[in-house]
């Protein structure tokens, strides 16, 4: 569903502040990296393995089998003032 609002977004050249904090076990399950590069949101890509060769520089690479709640709000500081959405 995140990456269809995208699309969405990015055909009504809408601009929203989106941050993505997206999960995997490592860089073969990135999935979509074309769309999130394009829409230019804010990438925070929590991976067990090394995923940083993959990814465009800006984006955010965190060692963590797991998200956890000290994950998000370093990364997200303002992140009691977001809506959040979980999928997966």
């Amino acid at each position: 569903p995140f990456i269809a609002h995208l699309r969405t977004l990015m055909k009504q050249r809408a601009s929203r502040d989106i941050v993505l904090v997206y999960a995997v076990q490592s860089e073969a399950e990135l999935a979509y990296l074309d769309v999130l590069k394009q829409a230019g949101i804010r990438c925070i890509i929590v991976a067990n393995g090394d995923v940083r060769q993959k990814l465009p520089k800006d984006w955010v690479a965190v060692k963590s089998a797991f998200v956890t709640k000290e994950i998000i709000e370093t990364q997200v500081p303002d992140i009691q003032k977001r809506a959040a959405y979980i999928s997966g």
